[in-house]
C-alpha cells in the first residue's frame, strides 16, 4: 500500500468514516452460498464516504506479470492512499457460453469487490439487521448506576465513564491494523502502548491519539526512506 506524503486529513476522515460504516448485506445467492455484490458494497459505503469527504476509485492496468487492479481512496484535500496487486488469471471451468472476455469481466468484478471491501474495512453481513454498527448498539444500551452510590452522578461524569468503557468496533480495529502496517508497527506494540491485551479492547477515547501516533510513525518512515 502507498499513500500521499501528507496524511493528516485523510486519516481522521477515514476513522470517522469507519465508525459510521455499516456492513454490506449478503443479498446475492450463487455458487452454493450467499454474498454481497459489488454494487451492494458501493451503495452501502458511498453516503458515508461522501459525508467525510472521501471517495474510492478502481482502475485496471497492465504490468509484466499480468493484469493489475488499483484501488485508491482519495480525500477532498488531495491526500490519498491506494493498494495495487496483480490479479490471478481467470480460467474457464465448465462455464458454457462464456467467452474469455466474459470470464475476465467476471474476474475483475470479483476482485474489485474484495479489494473495495478490504480497503474500507467493510464486512459482509448475513442480513440487514447485522448492518447496525457496534458503536450504535453501544450508544443505545442503558447505563447502570453503581449500587453503592446514593446520589446520581453528574451527566458529564456519567458520559465520560460511558465513553471510556466503550471499545472500538471491528472495522476500527482493522483501520488500526492498516495504519500499523504502513507505520511498520506491530499489534503488540500498540497494545503495550495502550495497556490492553488486543486491539479490539482499545477504548474509543484512545483511538484518535493512537492514530495520530501511527500517522507520525508512517511519515517518519517515509522521510527516512526518501533520505
Amino acid at each position: 500500500m502507498k499513500m500521499s506524503n501528507e496524511t493528516d486529513k485523510i486519516f481522521p476522515a477515514f476513522v470517522k468514516m469507519q465508525a459510521a460504516l455499516g456492513n454490506a448485506s449478503k443479498s446475492k445467492q450463487g455458487h452454493g452460498y450467499k454474498y454481497a455484490e459489488l454494487s451492494e458494497c458501493i451503495d452501502t459505503a458511498k453516503p458515508v464516504l461522501e459525508s467525510n469527504g472521501l471517495a474510492v476509485s478502481q482502475m485496471i492496468g497492465q504490468c509484466e506479470q499480468g493484469t493489475t487492479l488499483c484501488t485508491m481512496l482519495v480525500h477532498e484535500s488531495g491526500q490519498w492512499m491506494y493498494s495495487e496487486f496483480v490479479m490471478e488469471k481467470s480460467v474457464l471451468q465448465g462455464a458454457a457460453g462464456k467467452n474469455p472476455a466474459q470470464c475476465m469481466g467476471s474476474s475483475i468484478t470479483y476482485m474489485r469487490r474484495y479489494a473495495y471491501a478490504a480497503l474500507l474495512g467493510m464486512a459482509q453481513a448475513d442480513d440487514d439487521a447485522a448492518t447496525v454498527g457496534k458503536s450504535y448498539e453501544n450508544s443505545q444500551q442503558p447505563r447502570r448506576q453503581p449500587q453503592n452510590q446514593p446520589h446520581q452522578q453528574a451527566p458529564q461524569q456519567e458520559q465520560a465513564q460511558a465513553q471510556q468503557a466503550e471499545t472500538i468496533t471491528q472495522q476500527q480495529a482493522q483501520t488500526l491494523r492498516n495504519a500499523a502496517f504502513l507505520a511498520n508497527v506491530s499489534d503488540a506494540d500498540i497494545c503495550k502502548r495502550a495497556h490492553i491485551q488486543s486491539l479490539e479492547q482499545m477504548p474509543l477515547t484512545l483511538l484518535p491519539k493512537v492514530m495520530d501516533w501511527l500517522n507520525k510513525q508512517a511519515r517518519d518512515n517515509q522521510a527516512h526512506q526518501a533520505a
